[in-house]
Formats: structure tokens, C-alpha cells, sequence
């Protein structure tokens, strides 16, 4: 039996702010390369405003940075009522709406639930809202 050895290689020279400050810079969120969401949070200053960004910056450098966002959210949509099948709404779904979903996406809803007590055992707070994961 042969076995295939597999393997990745990055050499860099990171050098300045922003993602210039990191070997792999790796992005999860909807902003694009110039936007906030898109730059390595190092050194905090643009290196497009000049050389003062650079000069006053500390010129922090990462191998590997990880920038995360949260999702906004994608719809918002009024319900009319809960059953044990799940939630109604007041008005159907438009196909862009449609076009949006997607099998596993969560579904949470600011519907304070009646039926769950306030606070749990421990004396804090419970997440008392309807919240789902789409199924088809």
C-alpha cells in the first residue's frame, strides 16, 4: 500500500499593518478586501492613510489571522402564529426570499415564549425565544 503524503508550504515575509502584517489572512464575513471586515486587525492603523500609519503603528505581524464577523441579519419577516410544526407567517415568502434558504440554516425569533420559565435552575436568565434550524 502506498500512501500519498500531502502537505502545504507558505514562507513570507509579513511587513507592515493590516494584512500586510500577516503571512495568511483568513476572512469570514460579507465585507470585501477594502472594507473593515477585510483587514487583518494588526498594528489598528490603515497603511493607506501614509507613512504616519506606518511609522506610529507597532508593526504586529501574525502567521496566521483568523477575522470573524457575525452574519446580519438576512431576513425579517412578521409570524403569525407557533404550532408544534413551527412558525406561520403573516405573509408567504417571495422566491428572492426563498432563494435565500438554505437546508441547516438557523432560524431565531425575538417571540419571548410562554412556556419557558424565566430563569433556570441556577438563577440566570433562560433564552426563552423560538429559535429552529430549517430542516427541508
Amino acid at each position: 500500500m502506498f500512501i500519498q503524503h500531502y502537505s502545504l508550504s507558505i514562507w513570507s515575509g509579513p511587513y507592515g499593518s493590516f494584512g500586510a502584517g500577516c503571512s495568511l489572512c483568513v476572512f469570514t464575513s460579507g465585507g470585501s478586501a477594502n472594507g473593515g471586515d477585510g483587514q487583518a486587525a494588526l498594528s489598528g492603523l490603515d497603511p493607506r492613510l501614509g507613512a504616519f500609519s506606518i511609522a506610529n503603528g507597532d508593526n504586529a505581524i501574525a502567521a496566521f489571522y483568523i477575522g470573524q464577523t457575525n452574519n446580519l441579519t438576512r431576513m425579517v419577516l412578521r409570524v403569525k402564529a407557533f404550532d408544534a410544526q413551527g412558525g406561520m407567517l403573516e405573509e408567504p415568502l417571495t422566491f428572492e426570499q426563498i432563494k435565500k434558504l438554505h437546508h441547516g440554516m438557523y432560524i431565531n425569533t425575538n417571540i419571548i415564549s410562554p412556556d419557558i420559565n424565566l430563569k433556570n435552575n441556577y438563577g440566570g436568565f433562560n433564552s426563552n425565544n423560538y429559535t429552529e434550524i430549517s430542516s427541508e
